[in-house]
């Protein structure tokens, strides 16, 4: 992407401040870890290095956590125990082979609200829509709102159940196109939703 300087600037001022938030929540867990007893500590600007690209976000921190917890216990009722540990006694429920699940409960536990290591974020690392559509125009993109629609059990979200609704709104941001994960959405449904806002000149 190419854009103004101006608009670089912003990009990086998000980045810095959301970042920011990152490297306190690996003090504050460093902090958990010592205060537990639990041999671990991470250098946050490592593992942003080894893990992410600009932005470095709670799902790195999570990464981390779980590749150093395997690399400390080599069993699997090792890293369960070591897991129960860093979650104070609380037993893991993914399987241990399940890097998704057990990253996401290493992140509900520990870098979520209630968590040892949450930190709120800043109000200062968000734009305003508006904002964010000047930026995407800028770098010649597109602005494109991503639809969840049912989730594939016919389910919606409050925004997304009236189509006609959504459509009106998105027409009055200036959004005319729209994107959709079809793997998790029935397929009627999909077929019924991108036929109507095609209908109505949708990319």
């Amino acid at each position: 992407a190419s854009m103004s300087d101006s608009s670089f600037k912003k990009i990086k001022d998000l980045q810095e401040e959301s970042n920011r938030q990152t490297y306190e929540m690996v003090e504050k867990l460093n902090a958990f870890f010592t205060k537990k007893g639990i041999d671990i500590q991470f250098d946050a600007k490592e593992v942003q290095d080894r893990l992410a690209i600009n932005l470095f976000r709670e799902r790195h921190i999570a990464q981390a956590i779980r590749i150093a917890v395997f690399e400390k216990e080599a069993s699997d009722i090792g890293r369960a125990k070591l897991l129960n540990k860093i979650f104070s006694g609380k037993e893991v429920k993914a399987a241990i082979d399940d890097t998704a699940g057990l990253e996401n409960e290493i992140r509900g536990n520990l870098l979520k609200a209630g968590g040892a290591a949450f930190v709120p974020e800043d109000p200062k690392a968000f734009l305003s829509l508006e904002q964010v559509m000047e930026l995407i125009i800028d770098a010649g993109g597109i602005p494109c709102y991503p639809v969840l629609l049912d989730f594939g059990d016919e389910n919606y979200t409050d925004y997304e159940g009236d189509k006609e609704k959504l459509l009106e709104t998105l027409k009055s941001k200036n959004v005319f196109s729209i994107e959709l994960i079809p793997g998790r959405n029935k397929f009627h449904i999909l077929k019924e939703f991108v036929k109507y806002f095609n209908d109505n000149s949708f990319v």
